[in-house]
């Protein structure tokens, strides 16, 4: 008596499926570290503008030798695995997530997905406008740590000005970095929660309850320290010469590549040819300094 041969499925496991369980937690693990404790540092230092000590973290900061390196290599790479990665899984939820329960735990699941999308937007609008100094729509708000002095032409700290002015640029811009930044918050404090399921290290429901008290206290924690920011940006007084200075180094840099390497503007000279009017040395145009509305 023969037996038929069972018939052979036609699916055939793809790279994600195969790797699925390294890959979840390679993709945990990145948003702990280096991506989270990068948040938290970040979030700390703009929390400085509030005791007024932001000028000297930042300087410290871009001191660092190799800077641009390590923005590369603990930032911006783990950054690019952990957003595509979550943008598939995000796109492909029935596949590749663990099963959902209804109530609070499916909502975090949910919200835990929109404000990856919310932070990864965020970011990106946040470093090309003031890193990068691109500008969208009008809004053209780089970051300088230190500005030229339109009148002497020196180097002045400027670090506290240039936050105050990208948001008090326009209230659409705050707004959109209120919501940015407490999303970025809630999805690193919920990654923790999850991350630690996905790595075993909470595996009773009493564990889960215990670490999930941690989340929630590293929540509190980094949203204290985000509104410290925002209120110091906010109430960071920007004087009609401090815009005027930051005018001219838009100008200078746009428009000169007066740059230093570690992102600074360099030391040019500056000669005022008449009220909103300069020349820069080796230059021989007459540069207008745009108009400052008050």
């Amino acid at each position: 008596m023969s037996h038929a041969a069972p018939a052979k499925s036609g699916h055939q496991p793809g790279f994600m499926e195969k790797n699925a369980f390294i890959l979840r937690r390679l993709h945990s693990l990145s948003g702990i570290v280096p991506i989270g404790l990068f948040v938290c540092f970040h979030l700390f230092t703009n929390a400085q503008m509030l005791l007024g000590t932001f000028q000297h973290e930042v300087d410290w900061i871009h001191s660092q030798p190799a800077l641009e390196v390590m923005e590369v290599g603990l930032i911006w790479l783990p950054l690019a695995f952990h957003a595509g990665l979550g943008i598939l899984y995000a796109m492909n939820g029935s596949k590749y997530a663990v099963a959902k329960n209804g109530g609070w735990s499916h909502r975090r699941y949910v919200l835990q997905r929109i404000t990856g999308f919310v932070a990864l937007a965020f970011i990106l609008f946040h470093v090309a406008t003031l890193r990068w100094r691109f500008g969208f729509w009008g809004i053209y708000t780089p970051f300088f740590t230190h500005a030229i002095d339109s009148k002497t032409g020196n180097v002045i700290p400027f670090a506290d000005q240039a936050t105050a002015l990208a948001l008090q640029h326009q209230p659409l811009v705050l707004v959109f970095y209120v919501i940015g930044v407490f999303g970025t918050v809630y999805h690193f404090a919920n990654g923790m929660w999850t991350a630690a399921i996905s790595w075993g290290l909470t595996v009773s429901v009493a564990a889960q309850k215990r670490f999930c008290a941690v989340c929630i206290a590293t929540f509190v924690g980094l949203s204290t320290f985000s509104i410290m920011a925002f209120a110091g940006a906010l109430t960071c007084k920007v004087s009609d010469a401090d815009k005027v200075n930051y005018e001219t180094t838009k100008l200078i840099y746009k428009y000169s590549g007066y740059i230093a390497k570690n992102g600074d503007i360099a030391r040019p000279r500056l000669k005022v040819i008449a009220p909103g009017k300069i020349q820069i040395e080796g230059d021989s145009k007459t540069y207008n300094i745009p108009a400052v509305n008050n």
